[in-house]
């Protein structure tokens, strides 16, 4: 998965307690852990008060909560700053903590790799910090900067990860300008629906339970390379392509059978991705927003935004990851489902221009490929090699 899923971690013996979980412990030892709070069932929550939602104008109501927690997160003894991209997540949080105070110290990041092109989120990032009165700064990275950084980052990693890099060289630039403290939109693609897996997964689905799919399957899982589709009759198989660098039947090359067998018997992956949808959040909305929010989010972009900041010493706070919030937003979530994006463009007053609300999107990302050399696809021999096969056959 590109992490180490909670609550495993990479030392014999050692287990996090998980987000959400509470543990007890006494002179007869640690209670099992009790849960507190669970994502599928604030979702679950929010489908059964959906009609509340009906009532309300949607981006009013984001401006409200959202503005609620900015105001919590924001509070600080000292400048708080923003990471800013050409994002509608991290625009409208700036905008609307413009509103409460003066505009923060934005900071972007670009790479020459990216420069002109759609991943170049540079010039629109600075447009709109000038346009709100910002104080902004974006900084080059280059290769030679990542080659120089690579070991202090792979020391910096409490576990191991894909992910962080994109993060550890903004942060390095916001501590550069004299900040401690930075909030970032991170948060809103799992909040607002707006990653391809809301779109992707249940067409995956609904692809591999029609009458015809057993022979479609059948005739294709005589093909090695295509075995793979056979997972994606169900949510959690289908997330499982979607998000997996690896299937258990790839293991055993990589890793030797006994290895492979045991860690498999112990992670057990498809029941470990169910379990986020437990309870059940009832629409496929709220199924897939549990499942990034809890095993994406949390194992990867929340862990990894916290040791490559605070190797930087920067607090990164995320107003978008809030369980207060969540509560909140539910039932509108279930309504309104993929196009609270737009609304949360439209929450700050002025909206967000259209300029910005109006591009595509594009993903917080960093040039690995061409620093590692890698092949243009993004794939190896050994990793991915079905994800052109599962979107061609499900027309993703």
């Amino acid at each position: 998965m590109g992490t180490v899923p909670e609550p495993y971690t990479i030392y014999s013996g050692i287990q996090a307690v998980e987000a959400g979980t509470s543990l007890w412990v006494d002179e007869d030892g640690p209670s099992e852990p009790r849960r507190h709070h669970s994502i599928a069932r604030a979702f679950l929550r929010g489908a059964e008060q959906e009609g509340i939602a009906r009532l309300v104008e949607p981006a009013t109501l984001l401006s409200e909560f959202v503005t609620e927690s900015l105001r919590y997160h924001l509070v600080s003894d000292v400048p708080v700053g923003a990471f800013l991209s050409s994002g509608i997540d991290s625009t409208a949080l700036v905008a609307l903590a413009a509103a409460q105070a003066e505009p923060p110290h934005t900071v972007t990041v670009r790479f020459d790799e990216f420069r002109g092109g759609q991943n170049d989120e540079a010039p629109l990032a600075e447009r709109f910090a000038r346009e709100i009165g910002a104080s902004h700064t974006t900084r080059l990275v280059t290769h030679e900067d990542f080659q120089r950084a690579m070991p202090a980052i792979f020391d910096a990693m409490d576990q191991p990860t894909i992910d962080g890099v994109n993060t550890w060289f903004v942060s390095e630039t916001a501590a550069a300008q004299g900040l401690k403290v930075a909030i970032s939109g991170l948060g809103g693609d799992e909040l607002f629906g707006s990653y391809p897996s809301f779109r992707s997964l249940p067409r995956m689905v609904r692809a591999a339970r029609t009458p015809l799919a057993p022979q479609l399957l059948g005739s294709l899982l005589r093909n090695p390379k295509a075995k793979h589709l056979s997972y994606a009759s169900t949510l959690a198989g289908a997330y499982l392509l979607q998000r997996g660098l690896y299937l258990p039947d790839d293991l055993p090359e990589l890793m030797g059978t006994e290895a492979a067998v045991e860690g498999l018997e112990r992670l057990s992956v498809l029941e470990h991705i169910a379990s986020k949808m437990d309870p059940d959040p009832g629409t496929n909305f709220g199924r897939i927003a549990a499942l990034e929010a809890a095993l994406y989010m949390r194992n990867q972009l929340l862990r990894d935004t916290d040791w490559a900041s605070m190797a930087h010493s920067l607090e990164v706070r995320t107003p978008l990851v809030d369980a207060a919030l969540l509560r909140q937003l539910a039932p509108l979530l279930m309504v309104e489902r993929e196009r609270c994006k737009q609304y949360f463009a439209e929450s700050p007053r002025p909206p967000l221009p259209a300029w910005l609300r109006q591009r595509s999107k594009t993903g917080f990302s960093v040039p690995l490929k061409q620093w590692l050399d890698l092949p243009a696809d993004g794939t190896t021999t050994r990793m991915r090699g079905w994800a052109k096969i599962v979107a061609e056959q499900f027309a993703l």
